[in-house]
């Protein structure tokens, strides 16, 4: 720290001397002025403050079976898109495990959102009826589109109307996973059923993670506790379950169910997705009703 006493200093006390009364004004750079007596002062220093020590940014991804995950789901937050704080975020969360099949006490909330059709975006990104893009056998992470149909592609943002919601909601820094990126989640990863505690509530769900030997292992049946720090080490999918039923959530607590930026090879109405719950590990060759609201959990792709 360095102290500067100041000439000024001096200078006043010799006309201190000369039997005349002094006032130190200072102007405040918000326009204040305070004032002082001369013979009130005894010194005047000048302390330089200490560099503030930089927080560590949130970390935008974490990589595992070699493709670079989000840390946390998509988000409409009252007027905001974002990605979720922590892995385990999900709103109206519930602590425990359900059965299958339980429908929630709470429905999706209108501003509150993280489920969502197959293939919106825009206009359309929100809806809860059977509004939904896709044509069979269409891949279309990372793209946007006008029509339901996604055959005509478009790069304006303004004007898409189907396509990639987290390529759309994030301006280009996030996408859907790819077919081939989920399989290779699904095949290469080990899974671990388990869950963390926060705010009081036990939030369950399915950690992938890269293979300590090698060789990937699963273990959904039997939950195990999990740590922050272990979560933060691979992708962790919270059990948000799905929306049904115009806002209706169903198997919350239960099963983790997430889109895929591919529409199933035989069905408009259909899409790839990424499901785990206690049953098993499921995406190879299966695919979930488009017009049903499932989460999402983004890959990286670097802000634009």
């Amino acid at each position: 720290m360095k102290k500067i006493l100041l000439s000024l200093i001096a200078a006043c006390m010799a006309m201190a001397m000369q039997a005349q009364t002094y006032t130190v004004k200072v102007l405040k750079t918000d326009g204040t002025v305070v004032a002082f007596p001369m013979e009130d002062i005894k010194e005047i220093t000048v302390d330089e403050n200490e560099t503030p020590t930089p927080q560590p940014a949130t970390p935008k991804f974490v990589e595992v079976a070699g493709v670079k995950w989000a840390t946390g789901n998509l988000q409409y937050d009252k007027g905001t898109w974002k990605i979720a704080a922590h892995q385990w975020d999900y709103f109206n969360p519930v602590s425990g495990v359900s059965v299958e099949g339980s429908r929630s006490k709470i429905p999706q909330s209108a501003d509150q959102v993280d489920h969502f059709n197959m293939g919106v975006v825009g206009a359309n990104a929100l809806a809860i009826d059977d509004t939904h893009g896709g044509t069979a056998n269409t891949y279309f992470e990372g793209k946007l589109y006008v029509d339901a149909k996604m055959q005509n592609e478009t790069t304006d943002f303004e004007k898409a109307a189907f396509g990639d919601l987290a390529f759309w909601a994030t301006k280009g820094e996030y996408r859907l996973p790819s077919r081939k990126e989920s399989l290779a989640l699904i095949n290469d990863a080990s899974w671990q059923y388990g869950y963390v505690e926060t705010d009081g509530l036990k939030i369950y769900g399915f950690l992938a993670t890269n293979p300590t030997n090698g060789v990937p292992e699963r273990n959904i049946r039997i939950a195990k506790p999990l740590t922050s720090e272990e979560i933060a080490k691979g992708v962790f999918f919270p059990c948000a379950g799905s929306r049904y039923e115009q806002g209706v959530l169903k198997n919350v607590g239960y099963g983790a169910y997430y889109w895929v930026g591919k529409v199933w090879e035989d069905n408009d109405s259909w899409g790839a997705f990424i499901s785990a719950d206690r049953d098993g590990l499921y995406g190879d060759y299966q695919g979930d009703d488009g017009t049903k609201g499932n989460c999402i959990r983004p890959v990286y792709v670097g802000a634009k």
